[in-house]
């Protein structure tokens, strides 16, 4: 019984920092216990749903953490994507490459060859090579139809864009 209380006095050292945002009632019943030697159990039942309830907060706490930093980086990724399509609207050849390969790789967009092709060949005539090569090698990808629209949604950018 002798290891048995020294274990349960150990625990209860343990859960110093526990019991501090605990009720004071749980504090003081669980000293009364491990100052009487009664009631082990109860007392390590009671140290186990502290234990627990510390836990849970702790997992909560952590979840709730991760939570708003995938929401963070989500809001990032948007604005970016945002800041990509704008420069790339408004002309930008280096912008429309990498709106392009955002496309081409399903990189924070829904993956869509047509996209990609259109902004490549948009970003190849004003003066992106490697945009020049990328758009050989995704029309190897696209049907001819797919092709053709692309071909024809650049076409309308540049002439809105004279």
């Amino acid at each position: 019984m002798g290891q048995i209380s020294s274990f349960a006095n150990a625990v209860g050292l343990q859960l110093g920092h526990v019991l501090a945002a605990a009720p004071a009632w749980v504090g003081e019943l669980l000293a009364w216990l491990q100052r009487e030697n009664r009631g082990f159990l109860i007392c390590l039942g009671i140290e186990i749903a502290l234990l627990l309830s510390l836990g849970t907060r702790v997992i909560g706490q952590v979840v709730a953490e991760r939570r708003a930093k995938q929401a963070s980086a989500e809001h990032s990724r948007k604005i970016v994507l945002r800041g990509q399509i704008s420069a790339a609207d408004q002309g930008s050849s280096r912008a429309q490459h990498r709106l392009a390969r955002m496309y081409a790789q399903g990189q924070d967009v829904q993956k869509d060859f047509v996209q990609a092709h259109m902004w490549f060949s948009l970003a190849a005539a004003g003066g992106i090579k490697e945009a020049a090569d990328s758009l050989a090698g995704i029309a190897r990808q696209m049907t001819p139809d797919q092709i053709a629209k692309a071909e024809e949604m650049a076409a309308r950018r540049r002439r809105s864009g004279d």
